[in-house]
C-alpha cells in the first residue's frame, strides 16, 4: 500500500500541482500514472475568499492529504477570483511581510478555520499537507493555528513566501514546535 510516507520529492511535487486539477466527488487520486493510489476525493471545499481546498482521504491508511490549491491567473480564474486571489490576499500577504504590519486577509483566517474543522471531522485521521504559492501561505498559516497539532503528519510547501513574521506570538510558538 502506498502511503504518503512512502513517496519520493518528485511525488510530492507532482501531489502538490494536483491541487489545480479540477477533481469531482468520489474520484481516485493516483500518482505516475495510475501506479500509486493515494486515496478519494472526500470534499472539494470553495469558500467565498476564494480558498480552494481538495481533501483526499485514504481510509486504510487512515491519511488524509489536503490540497492546497495556489493563484489562478486573470483567464484560467476568472476577474472574481483574479481579485479576490491577488488584490485582497496575495498584495496584501506581500505588503504586510515588506512593512511588518499584521493585517491578515480573509483567505488565511478561512483556511485556518477549514483545517480545524477537518481535524475534528476526521479525529483519528493523520493529515499531510500540500500547497503551492499561495496554497502554500493558506496552509502555513493553517498550521500555525492548528488546534490539534497531533493529527499533523507532514507539510510539503512550495513557492510561497515565509509568512512567520505575520504570525501572532502564540502562532510563531507553535509553528516552532511542529516545524521539525
Amino acid at each position: 500500500m502506498v502511503t504518503n510516507n512512502n513517496l519520493t520529492d518528485r511525488q510530492r511535487v507532482r501531489l502538490a500541482q494536483l491541487a489545480y486539477q479540477q477533481w469531482h466527488l468520489g474520484e481516485k487520486v493516483y500518482l505516475d500514472r495510475g501506479w500509486y493510489y493515494l486515496g478519494k476525493v472526500e470534499q472539494i471545499i470553495h469558500r467565498e475568499d476564494a480558498l480552494h481546498l481538495t481533501v483526499v482521504v485514504n481510509r486504510q491508511a487512515n491519511e488524509a492529504s489536503l490540497l492546497f490549491r495556489g493563484s489562478t491567473g486573470i483567464i484560467s480564474g476568472g476577474r472574481d477570483n483574479w481579485v479576490k486571489q491577488w488584490l485582497r490576499t496575495n498584495f496584501p500577504v506581500g505588503s504586510d511581510i515588506i512593512t511588518g504590519e499584521r493585517d491578515i486577509p480573509d483567505q488565511l483566517l478561512s483556511a485556518s478555520k477549514v483545517l480545524n474543522e477537518l481535524m475534528q471531522e476526521y479525529p483519528t485521521t493523520k493529515f499531510w499537507l500540500y500547497g503551492h504559492s499561495l496554497g502554500s501561505i493558506n496552509a502555513q498559516y493553517a498550521l500555525a493555528d492548528c488546534r490539534f497539532p497531533q493529527q499533523l503528519a507532514q507539510s510539503f510547501l512550495y513557492e510561497g513566501p515565509n509568512i512567520y513574521w505575520l504570525l501572532s506570538a502564540e502562532q510563531r510558538k507553535r509553528a516552532l514546535q511542529i516545524r521539525c
